[in-house]
């Protein structure tokens, strides 16, 4: 889980939380920690992709596939 940390944290957020599986890839959603100082967040969600120890950032209309995956009705 380190190294998915050291990868959010390099595209600027501060951590990363499991989400699951997605098409064979461990997910996790890149967090940032918000407070009254900073500036509102605006676009789309991002996503760390894990498989076979490659990383890969995720923040395009994949995003949207991702959320309707974990997140539908």
């Amino acid at each position: 889980m380190k190294k998915i940390i050291e990868y959010a944290k390099e595209h600027g957020y501060e951590t990363a939380e499991y989400q699951g599986v997605f098409k064979d890839s461990n997910v996790y959603i890149a967090v940032y920690n918000y407070d009254e100082t900073n500036e509102n967040l605006v676009g789309l969600p991002a996503f760390i992709f894990e498989k076979n120890d490659k990383l890969e950032w995720v923040q395009d209309g994949r995003s949207l596939e991702v959320l309707n995956h974990f997140y539908e009705d």
